[in-house]
């Protein structure tokens, strides 16, 4: 996908809507330029936002020292994928892996992206964790639906295979979001299973950073 001159001056002072269609589960998307970043919104919620988006651009700014020495990352969820964007904008290029249960989320990432390193996987989070044989430096969960997080996202098993994936000081990101009581006890369950990790409160957003 590419925007030319105009349309990315343009996109300065109105949002200019680039794609309208449906994921491969039927979600509806739109894929947006503005202010010169590639947004991908649904009815309730923006997955991605270039490298403006909040929650990993406050959080790789936290380990912004410990990033020169990030070879491997992963990005359960992708979006159009912000923290790569995030990552490059800081100065750092390591290979990056996108998983994401939806084909046309993971289409339209490669499109805007346009990086033949970066490989993208093609099935749900919690399997890909469960089934990679590799080691991580970064692991980012950054997985919604709408503004839920899915459940299996808390959950002691999900968790915990994520701790065995890192490499000696592999850093986790959470990006959670609490609606209701019950994602608050989600919350605590994350925070007791990545003991001694930091939480940025964005509102809403928390975001979590645990070191393996």
């Amino acid at each position: 996908m590419t925007s030319s001159r105009y349309k990315r001056f343009i996109s300065f002072f109105l949002p200019l809507k680039m794609w309208r269609g449906l994921g491969s589960h039927g979600q509806r998307l739109e894929l947006i330029l503005y202010q010169g970043q590639w947004q991908l919104t649904t009815d309730d919620a923006i997955y991605s936002d270039g490298w403006r988006y909040q929650p990993l651009r406050l959080a790789f700014g936290k380990i912004r020292k410990r990033l020169p020495f990030v070879e491997q990352a992963v990005f359960l969820g992708s979006g159009i994928e912000s923290g790569i964007m995030v990552l490059r904008r800081m100065g750092f290029v390591p290979q990056c892996t996108l998983v994401d249960h939806d084909e046309e989320i993971l289409n339209l990432a490669r499109s805007v992206l346009q990086q033949p390193a970066i490989r993208f996987s093609c099935m749900d989070a919690e399997g890909f964790v469960h089934h990679s044989e590799e080691n991580f430096d970064l692991l980012v969960i950054d997985i919604f639906e709408g503004r839920v997080v899915p459940g299996f996202v808390s959950n002691e098993q999900f968790l915990l295979r994520c701790r065995q994936l890192m490499r000696k000081d592999g850093i986790i990101v959470v990006n959670f979001m609490v609606n209701q009581a019950e994602d608050g006890l989600r919350l605590q369950n994350i925070i007791n299973l990545l003991p001694r990790c930091e939480v940025i409160d964005l509102g809403v957003n928390k975001v979590i950073l645990f070191t393996a």
